[in-house]
């Protein structure tokens, strides 16, 4: 009401109601027309006019001397129905968004007052009469604001903090800086301490105080330029080459390093099949029994220092298989025996710095055999923790794919085959059988009477 040296104070209610005190006493109350959840709250004290925004996303003005005058109403109930002086708005404008805060900024030099409107996604810039001068249009959502005077004529700075902890500095329109809080600011304002002017205070959600200063002060030292001289030639080659030297000194290899040996640190041995184990393996369901032969492997270590994790597979083909693909050793070369792991189809021992392993292969008999030759690869970890793989294979007997048969003179497909040399006989090369079955067929090899020729029969 434009009295000097009083203090008042308006009190908004979560129904709309203003309620006006004098000092310590009470004035008057008003209940706000169209009011659903309370805003925010400002005085224009230019305009002696209360500015506040509604559920419409209008922002509204009444004055103080149209608020004390208007009819009291004890509810909301009595403004509908009219009774009495109704409470009109001064002015308002209809902004299309949800108002976070308003905040009231009156520049010195021009007297001139803008009522600043924070949306959820733009800022408003108003003049007294509710004009909107310009507006900005954000991409974030910000939870406060604060203007303050700027050091160029006619523009206002504010700082406007979003729900990210940032920190923009604009001026009006213009992004000047940012900065980042640790924390997320619900109010931020600008304080001056003493000398030192330009504190941010921030308030977060669990009710902490924060002050902060955005930056300091410019130093007033300039760089003295450099002194323009000739560059001198001669001396930045000799310099060259004194960096070149001192380079070449400190990539040139050691000498002295430990070399890493490419020799692997133990061999595989594989000992000879000498023919079929007496009990084949069992078909767990149509309890078939398959021609098996064991293999026995052993790895002889060159090195002093024992060898862990080593790891023995084999790699057969159909229609071979092996009762166990794998076999873990542990100390290779040590005196201390060989764990067993897994299953009990093979067995290691260590005899200092020989280890041995067993492997069982059996031909299931699906289809004919293309190679009697199974991989053997051994995986390991050398001292210098590097990892390390040696090779060999193991050669299958021929008496595991085919089996014996009578010799037959007559047959269907016979093929005669020719030597200049004297023929070998069949049964020096094939010790253990003198023919051979292949599924429903049997094949039959014979030494011929005459030098030189073998014949091949198929019945």
């Amino acid at each position: 009401g434009s009295v000097k040296n009083k203090d008042f104070i308006c009190v908004q209610s979560m129904d709309g109601m203003l309620s006006f005190y004098e000092q310590d006493s009470f004035a008057f109350a008003r209940f706000l027309p169209q009011f659903l959840i309370p805003g925010p709250l400002c005085y224009v004290p230019s305009t002696d006019t209360f500015v506040t925004s509604s559920s419409s996303n209008f922002v509204e003005a009444y004055r103080y001397q149209t608020l004390a005058v208007s009819t009291e109403s004890e509810s909301k109930d009595q403004i509908k129905t009219g009774a009495g002086k109704r409470l009109r708005v001064d002015w308002k404008t209809n902004i299309g968004d949800n108002v976070v805060d308003i905040k009231i900024f009156t520049a010195t030099d021009e007297n001139a007052t803008t009522i600043f409107i924070l949306g959820e996604h733009n800022l408003f810039a108003l003049r007294e009469n509710g004009v909107i001068r310009y507006m900005k249009k954000f991409d974030f959502n910000p939870s406060c604001f604060v203007p303050y005077a700027s050091l160029s004529e006619g523009t206002v700075n504010m700082l406007v903090a979003n729900y990210s902890r940032t920190c923009y500095v604009w001026q009006d329109t213009t992004l000047a800086w940012s900065s980042s809080f640790q924390h997320v600011p619900l109010f931020i304002g600008v304080l001056s301490v003493g000398q030192l002017k330009g504190h941010i205070v921030t308030l977060d959600e669990t009710g902490k105080i924060f002050v902060s200063y955005l930056g300091t002060d410019p130093s007033l030292q300039t760089a003295t330029p450099a002194e323009n001289r000739e560059i001198n030639y001669d001396e930045k080659d000799q310099e060259m080459a004194k960096l070149q030297q001192v380079i070449r000194e400190c990539t040139k290899p050691i000498e002295h390093a430990p070399k890493i040996a490419d020799q692997p640190d133990f061999s595989i041995f594989v000992e000879p099949v000498n023919g079929l184990d007496v009990v084949g393996v069992k078909h767990e369901e149509s309890d078939t029994e398959y021609p098996t032969v064991t293999v026995k492997i052993n790895l002889r270590c060159s090195t002093k220092i024992s060898l862990d994790k080593v790891t023995l597979t084999v790699a057969p083909e159909v229609p071979f298989y092996a009762t166990q693909r794998s076999v873990a050793l542990t100390n290779v070369g040590g005196n201390s025996m060989d764990s067993m792991s897994g299953s009990l189809s093979y067995r290691t021992y260590n005899f200092g710095p020989t280890s041995l392993a067993t492997f069982s292969i059996y031909n299931t008999g699906q289809r004919v055999a293309s190679d009697l030759v199974v991989p053997l690869v051994a995986h390991y970890t050398n001292n210098h923790n590097s990892p390390r793989s040696v090779h060999n294979s193991i050669q299958l007997p021929l008496q595991l794919v085919v089996t014996a048969a009578c010799p037959e003179k007559t047959a269907t497909h016979k093929i005669t085959i020719e030597t200049n040399k004297p023929a070998v006989n069949l049964l020096e090369l094939f010790s253990e059988m003198g023919c051979e079955a292949e599924g429903d067929r049997t094949v039959v090899s014979l030494s011929s009477a005459s030098p030189g020729d073998y014949h091949s029969t198929c019945c």
